[in-house]
């Protein structure tokens, strides 16, 4: 990245985004009904921080959700507030409210008229990309192994926070992240790739340190000095959901969690560290 670019980041504790800590549920029983309503918390004696670096580029984010409880769309600029709801290998018609929806407006006087925006989210390296468990490799329990995210640029913009959200979660952008598998050439973009052997058995993880989404943009996607761009964070689901494709299928068959009342819940931990917004 060039000293010259003007640049804003969103820096998170060592305890990182509540977004995305994880749970996928595999029972029918009351006690996970009860926990896809709730949520796996990250209890953290730190906020999270921020770190604004040059006061002439400025980016204010804004992230929505639906939230179960309320039977709404929730929204915060304080992604501490923010968490994923589970992923149900059960009930899947839930998952239709699992999408984590960012919105991040740029604006200041050094914001050119158009040109190309990178958002580059960056994962912890220090954690493993798979685990052994009893012989078997498994895709490492961390929120880069299982997460998708998708670049949005357009008339999207509502200061209405159900619209804001359903104009990127529209079925037609939930269907076509579904059917994706692996980076795709629209920008869409998955931390980890999985080689797998004979017998569905996981021979390779390589998951990448960080992810640039890009967006092109030129003067008349600005409104009012205000550049919108957004990331929809979905689960790598793969062929519309189908358990041989994606990285929740790949997880779902090598680890064996693929009966009702196998295991209640899997979490799945943070190791993202931060969004680095900058201009080419």
């Amino acid at each position: 990245m060039r000293s010259a670019d003007k640049v804003k980041r969103i820096w998170q504790s060592p305890y990182f985004l509540r977004l995305l800590v994880l749970i996928i549920s595999a029972s029918l029983f009351v006690s996970v009904s009860v926990a896809w309503l709730g949520f796996n918390n990250v209890n953290s004696s730190r906020d999270m921080q921020l770190g604004i670096y040059e006061e002439d580029f400025n980016v204010e984010f804004t992230y929505y959700k639906f939230d179960a409880y309320e039977n709404a769309v929730v929204y915060s600029n304080d992604l501490s507030q923010i968490e994923f709801n589970p992923y149900d290998l059960v009930f899947k018609s839930r998952n239709r409210y699992t999408p984590v929806v960012v919105r991040m407006a740029v604006s200041g006087e050094d914001l050119p008229e158009g040109g190309t925006i990178t958002a580059r989210i960056t994962r912890d390296t220090r954690y493993e990309t798979t685990v052994d468990v009893h012989g078997r490799t498994e895709i490492s329990k961390y929120a880069s192994s299982i997460m998708r995210f998708t670049p949005y640029i357009g008339d999207y913009y509502s200061s209405d926070a159900t619209i804001q959200y359903n104009n990127i979660d529209s079925d037609s952008h939930y269907n076509a992240t579904r059917a994706l598998v692996g980076d795709d050439p629209s920008g869409s973009l998955v931390f980890s790739e999985v080689t797998l052997s004979s017998g569905n058995v996981i021979s390779r993880v390589d998951k990448d340190d960080y992810i640039d989404l890009t967006y092109n943009y030129t003067s008349s996607d600005i409104t009012n000095g205000v550049l919108y761009l957004y990331i929809y964070i979905t689960y790598d689901e793969g062929a519309s959901g189908n358990t041989n494709n994606g990285l929740v299928g790949i997880y779902q068959r090598t680890s064996g969690v693929t009966e009702i009342g196998e295991e209640a819940a899997v979490p799945f931990d943070y190791d993202l560290v931060s969004i680095v917004v900058s201009h080419d």
